[in-house]
């Protein structure tokens, strides 16, 4: 098979995760953004309940109750946010970005 008939040859290894959904999709013929869909749609429960589970944890901190929560409120913060949005970025934009790039090719 030659790098021209397997588009997602090129894709990012970097996304290992994706990259194991998606490339036995791709193998078995489905359509870059089909097998990208497919993969988020495994993807999300796992990736929500972390996210989920996370902000849940830091909300008292992020909101100062409890004794010196003043010292670690910014960090409750600013994870609350990598949080929320790292998940949507997961699970939406990553897969339209790795379908998009073998769409050209």
């Amino acid at each position: 098979m030659s790098a021209r008939s397997r588009p997602w040859a090129s894709w990012p290894r970097t996304h290992s995760f994706w990259w194991r959904r998606t490339a036995p999709a791709l193998g078995r013929g489905l359509a870059p953004i089909e097998a990208a869909r497919a993969a988020a749609h495994r993807r999300a429960r796992p990736v929500l309940m972390t996210t989920v589970a996370g902000i849940a944890a830091l909300v008292p901190l992020a909101l100062g109750i409890g004794s010196r929560a003043t010292l670690l409120q910014p960090l409750a913060i600013a994870v609350i946010g990598g949080f929320t949005t790292s998940a949507p970025l997961l699970l939406a934009v990553l897969p339209a970005l790795l379908a998009g790039s073998s769409e050209g090719d």
